[in-house]
Formats: structure tokens, sequence, C-alpha cells
């Protein structure tokens, strides 16, 4: 886990004020600045410098790295105009980590630095970590240039990251922007066990740590179950009211990842109440199952049955409905356009172009595939496996395949490809659907596996 992008809670810490003063202090003396920004290891020291830039105009960051003599950066440096350059030293937080004969060069290199034309706009920053560097600095840096280098206030800046009451967020925070979206229940964290971590850590840094060791423990405990079953958890959505968009709002991402927090947001059903007392336990699940929720348009759907019947028990059931049976070439331009078939080939989300509204007659038509699939899913299920089977290279599938031991459940269809895990695809043909539906449907299946995987009791 990393914070380098939640730079704007970190941002108040340093204040506005105290980079206007230095450059004022700086400007009207006509020469560049020096700063030792001290602050305990994981406060966000250099999350902060890294990300001045952000949010103060006309600033740049420049680095110089630990392997890197001082000297030899600043001389091949140019003026910046009126551009405030802040150059971070790095690697070198504590004591250990520089020799004196070194600090003291640095620093004699610096001041010389900062008093010329070259270095007239610059900041250079000094991130300390420890006591003893930080009055070795202020030692050297008064002998070599006193008040010129230091300057007349305090000479150093004490940063503290954010308070306490903010880890959370910028938790939670970091992990969605790092993960498509994601809460800390997809690590597996509940949000007591989220608190405790709080309170044992002094740093931001330090409460990331352990979030980032809490998943690692969580994923070593679920690695034990899935070794029974390892497989990708998706779920397929095929109804005649056309529910592209309820499907959109229980995910997150660009790969249609289902969305926990917002399945369980979603829905009163009485079997969630038992999902919501243990959030972070289905959170860590469904994202160990890479579970998914997808769409199928129902013109995909008929044009499949069409194409893919097989000529078996499907085709005698449409024609026992009316329903044609002759295919109309579409079924695998409609699949591979669908969100399944771009999971399928490994690609996200596309922009999401609306079709024509669905007419009457189709409407018609699907209702009575709907019907079909109340009494029989067996055999358009198969029919959508021969249609996948048929543009995916490498796959085969079976359908109606047990899931592991805890329960006896079987999948709708599984999809098997050459150097990957399998993919259970469980299919909701419903003649009209909710997202309160579907969010019960898809808990469901993820708890399910949980028990079958012997993962939840």
């Amino acid at each position: 886990v990393s914070f380098s992008l939640v730079f704007t809670l970190l941002a108040r810490t340093m204040t506005k004020a105290h980079f206007d003063f230095l450059r004022i202090t700086n400007n009207a003396a006509g020469r560049g600045g020096f700063l030792i920004l001290r602050g305990d290891s994981g406060s966000g020291k250099s999350t902060f410098v890294h990300t001045v830039h952000i949010f103060r105009e006309r600033h740049t960051t420049q680095f110089i790295p630990r392997n890197a003599v001082i000297g030899d950066i600043l001389d091949n440096l140019g003026p910046t105009d009126d551009m405030l350059r802040i150059l971070v030293i790095e690697g070198r937080e504590a004591l250990r980590e520089t020799a004196g004969a070194e600090l003291e060069a640095a620093l004699h290199d610096m001041n010389a630095f900062l008093r010329s034309v070259q270095g007239e706009n610059t900041l250079i920053v000094w991130p300390c970590n420890a006591d003893d560097l930080q009055a070795t600095l202020i030692d050297i840096a008064g002998r070599i240039g006193a008040d010129a280098l230091l300057g007349t206030e305090v000479p150093f800046f004490h940063f503290t990251g954010p308070p306490k009451d903010q880890f959370f967020e910028i938790g939670q925070r970091t992990v969605g922007t790092l993960n498509q979206g994601a809460s800390i229940h997809d690590l597996g964290v509940s949000e007591t066990e989220a608190q405790d971590f709080i309170q044992e850590s002094r740093t931001i840094g330090a409460f990331l740590g352990k979030l980032r060791d809490a998943l690692l423990r969580n994923m070593r405990e679920l690695e034990t179950h899935l070794k029974i079953d390892r497989c990708h958890l998706w779920v397929l959505v095929i109804a005649g009211n056309d529910p592209d968009n309820d499907v959109a709002a229980l995910t997150r991402g660009n790969l249609d990842t289902a969305d926990v927090d917002r399945l369980l947001a979603a829905t009163n059903a009485n079997v969630v109440e038992e999902f919501r007392a243990y959030p972070e336990k289905i959170g860590i699940l469904g994202a160990a199952l890479d579970a998914k929720i997808l769409y199928l348009p129902v013109t995909a759907a008929l044009a499949i049955a069409r194409g893919y019947h097989d000529g078996g028990k499907l085709e005698e059931l449409m024609k026992a409905r009316n329903l044609q049976t002759s295919s109309d070439g579409k079924a695998d331009e409609r699949l591979m356009a669908s969100t399944l078939g771009r999971a399928l080939q490994g690609a996200g989300q596309g922009p999401r172009a609306r079709g024509p509204k669905i007419g009457s007659n189709t409407i018609d038509a699907f209702e009575k595939l709907a019907e079909i699939a109340s009494v029989n899913d067996q055999a358009l299920n198969a029919a959508l496996g021969r249609a996948i089977v048929a543009n995916i290279p490498d796959t085969e599938f079976q359908i109606e395949v047990e899931i592991g031991d805890g329960l006896i459940r079987r999948t709708d269809i599984v999809i098997r490809r050459k150097g990957s895990d399998p993919i259970r695809l469980e299919v909701m043909w419903r003649r009209k659907t909710s997202r309160a539906e579907i969010s019960n449907y898809v808990l469901t299946k993820i708890y399910n596996y949980g028990r079958a995987l012997g993962f939840l009791k």
C-alpha cells in the first residue's frame, strides 16, 4: 500500500504561510533558502515534498538521490527565473546514513549555491527523522552560513503529518485510488480493526503499513481455502428491462469488479443482514475471486440462442414458443461487444455506447426466452457456452459443475482456458430485475462460494 497520491490532506500540515514566509525572506535577501524538514519516519515528509507543486502554483520539485554528490548536482543547475525550485535531499534522513565529512562538504556547497544567481529562487529541503542529524545540520549550517543559511526564525520545520482523525479517510482514499475504487473491506479489514490500527500507529505511514500487513495476512489465510477450487466468479445479468445502468452502479473501476459496499447498501433482503456482520470477509473473498458483474443485452442473448441452440432441446423449446431458430449471423459480434466478451478477452470497459431502444417484438421474444430459462436454463447456458468457445481460443466449457465441499451447489457454466484459472459463470436470467435483486443474487453467490470453500462458516 502506497499513499503518494493522497497529498491533499497531508498538505495541510505544512502551511501556506510558512512557504510564503520563506519565499518573501529569501527574495528580500536575494538568495535561496535552506529548510530542515523534521518528522518521524512514516509521517509523510516524502509525500509532501513530492506533491508541493500540485497544490502550490509556480513551484517545481527536484531531487538529489542518495548516491549522488550534492555539490556536483548543484554545479549543474541553472537559474529558475520566478519559479520556486524545491530541491530535496533524498535518502539521508538519519546521521548514520551520511558521514560527518560528507555533511560538512554538502553544506558548504549548498551555502555557495544559495548565494549564487543559480540558487536565488531555490529552497533546499533536507528531510530528517532523527534528533542527532537535526542538531548536526543546525550546528554545521550555523558555523558555515549563520543566519544567511538558516534564517533568523526556527531553523527547522517540524512536520507532524496528518492528525489521527484523518487516518481512516486517507486509508480509504489510498486503497480506492490504487485499486479502482476498492475499500478497506476489500483488504479484509473491518472498520473496528482499522480503528484499532489507528490507535496503535504514531504516523500515517505506520497505519498504512498495518493495512498492508493485514491484507497479506488475510490473503495467506484465504489462499489455504482457495487451493480447494481456485477460480474467477463472474455473474452475468440478462434481463428484459435493460438493467445496464444498475449493473454499472454496482461495479467499480473499468474491469466490472463487484463493489461489495455498494451491493450491501443496495438491498435490505433478510439474507444480507448476515453479510453486513462481516463485510470485510465478503470484501476480501470477492476480491480474491475476481468477482465481476457483467451485462448481456437481450439482443445478444436472442442472437446466441438462435445461433448456438445446436439443434437440440433448446431449439425444440424455442419452436414450441414460436421463436425464430434460424441464426441472424450476429451472435458472435454481439457477444464480443458485450462486457462479457470484453472480460473474456482481458479487456476493460470501453466507452458505454447505448444502442437504440429495444422494440416491443424483441421484448416479447426475450420474455419467451426468459420463460424457457425458468424451466430449463441449462439448455440456454449450454448455448452461451458454445458461443464462448467458438469465439475465445483454447477454451472449453461445462455446465452444472459442483463447487467445493462445504455446500451442495452447482455453477451454471464453468469456462476453462488454457493457462488460466477457470471462470465460474453464474447466469441471472430474468424477465425484469432490479438493483436490489442483482445485489442480493451476487452477494448470495459470493457467500455460497465462501461457504463451499470453507472460508465462511
